[in-house]
């Protein structure tokens, strides 16, 4: 008899404690947020133009096309801290041949060595950048006792710009 009574208390337990886990609400998963853009990581590029200048002897123009690679560290959680080093080879000259003494002016090749501090929203970020900008000059003034010659120019990079990012990730198999 005590088995029996012990059996069924048992069993109304087990029974009482399945028909309220039947009343609980099943619990609701919501996704995973969407991550939010991080800047970190290595960049390669490529750049092209034309470019030209006025001036009262001369007015070189020309092409020029180049490169650039970088790497920016994103931290704490909307600083980037980066670097970027680019160069560019020129075809920007001319040569002034209808005056006395014979002026010419080619740039053959300039670039720049940056660092970058920037604070950013998702995929906009806003940043100042300093460091060197080089080139290497040609310029020629030609007379009966007189020739200059000059090449290579080194002067600091003016900082400030904003960057916005299109693409999300990119992966090279």
């Amino acid at each position: 008899m005590k088995k029996t009574l012990l059996a069924g208390f048992v069993l109304s337990a087990f029974a009482a404690s399945s028909a309220m886990a039947a009343d609980l609400a099943r619990p609701v998963y919501k996704a995973a947020p969407a991550p939010l853009f991080n800047w970190t990581g290595f960049y390669v590029g490529g750049h092209g133009g034309y470019g030209w200048a006025d001036d009262a002897n001369l007015s070189p123009k020309g092409w020029f096309g180049g490169g650039q690679v970088g790497y920016n560290w994103q931290y704490a959680p909307n600083w980037v801290f980066g670097v970027e080093a680019d160069i560019s080879g020129s075809d920007i000259s001319e040569t002034n041949l209808a005056g006395a003494p014979l002026v010419s002016s080619k740039i053959n090749y300039f670039g720049t060595a940056r660092g970058r501090l920037g604070y950013t929203v998702d995929r906009v970020m806003v940043y100042g950048t300093g460091g060197l900008a080089f080139g290497g000059h040609s310029a020629g003034l030609e007379g009966d006792f007189l020739h200059v010659h000059l090449t290579d120019h080194v002067q600091p990079v003016p900082p400030a710009a904003i960057a916005y990012s299109q693409v999300v990730a990119h992966t090279v198999h």
